[in-house]
């Protein structure tokens, strides 16, 4: 896609989901929410679009899985997925977790794409490839819980970041700019203070 297609297209899926998906927005403290433990790390009415109600609403059946939120801004198209879970997971018994977990990430940002596709091919152009929409500016952002314990040391700067081992590390690198243009991992609490409260304030 040329620049002029890529801000095109951006802005018409920004426009569908203001308009045609304006009823899938929830608050973020229920976005994010850990359902199995009942806990939100984020506590704020502010309203997002709920990416599970968006793509439930595509395809009812066999539902792809999806990232929590997705938010465009800056013709970025951002896919955020929400775990209350430390990723710096270092035991040997933990391995099996470690990589089930790893693959449920990836498999969430790869199928979040297909939902983006269909929407794009439904409403905006059916002739548009998957592989064309690879060439738009998505972000995959990754926010999970900081890991305390090994955080005591480090400086202030550090500790807003969340630390992961070699494993976990690479789901920074796998997909970046073969599927997605960035991706990130990142604490509940820096995303509240550099995301939300830049682009919901």
């Amino acid at each position: 896609m040329t620049s002029e297609q890529i801000i095109t297209i951006t802005n018409q899926l920004n426009y569908i989901l203001n308009t045609d998906f304006n009823n899938c927005k929830d608050k973020i403290s229920e976005v994010c929410k850990d359902t199995y433990r009942n806990i939100s790390k984020i506590i704020s009415d502010i309203e997002v679009f709920d990416f599970d109600k968006i793509t439930l609403n595509i395809k009812k059946n066999n539902r792809p899985k999806s990232a929590d939120m997705i938010h465009i801004q800056d013709n970025i198209i951002y896919l955020i997925e929400f775990k209350n879970i430390s990723l710096l997971i270092n035991s040997a018994s933990s391995k099996d977790f470690k990589q089930k977990l790893k693959n449920e990430i990836k498999l969430k940002g790869i199928e979040s794409l297909i939902t983006i596709h269909k929407i794009i091919n439904k409403m905006i152009d059916e002739s548009i490839k998957f592989n064309s929409i690879l060439d738009l500016n998505i972000y995959y952002y990754l926010i999970a819980n900081e890991d305390q314990e090994n955080n005591i040391s480090e400086n202030k700067e550090n500790r807003s970041r969340v630390n992961m081992n070699e494993d976990c590390a690479r789901l920074t690198t796998d997909y970046k700019n073969r599927y997605f243009k960035d991706i990130k991992i990142s604490t509940f609490e820096s995303f509240e203070k550099y995301f939300i409260s830049k682009y919901f304030n």
